[in-house]
């Protein structure tokens, strides 16, 4: 009976030790992430000004990029995610594909109703540099 209580007190201290192994590890946690870079338009061509775009991961809805539409229309991605209980934000976008959202900013023509204006198109972010055109649709 002693032998059996030892064995699975080692067995415990075991499971406790990498159980805090894994806690302190994931505290860290840095996606990897790749440039993201490109253009909102409107349908016909015209530079989106101003607002924000957010590009959201399918297979993690947790993690977002998001980027300040500048007046030509012109955006960069930056991704935010949790470290160390904090949050923190890194340049890029982890690869994956993504849903977007393009928000105007206050005082542009479209009414202040409209939030959100979903891209019908899908996003993929692979290794390396990425450029996209993003369409919005409205």
């Amino acid at each position: 009976m002693a032998r059996f209580c030892a064995k699975s007190t080692g067995f415990l201290v075991l499971c406790l030790m990498a159980l805090c192994l894994l806690s302190v590890s994931g505290c860290g946690y840095s996606p990897t992430t790749h440039p993201v870079s490109g253009k909102v338009v409107k349908k016909g061509g015209k530079a989106w000004s101003g607002g924000t775009i957010t590009f959201q991961l399918d297979q993690d809805p947790t993690l977002n990029a998001t980027g300040v539409i500048q007046k030509d229309g012109s955006f960069s991605l930056t991704t935010h995610y949790v470290s160390r209980n904090s949050g923190a934000s890194k340049p890029g976008a982890p690869a994956g594909e993504y849903s977007v959202t393009v928000e105007p900013s206050y005082g542009d023509e479209l009414p202040s109703v409209i939030k959100g204006n979903s891209v019908s198109k899908k996003f993929t972010v692979k290794e390396g540099d990425n450029s996209f055109t993003v369409e919005v649709d409205k």
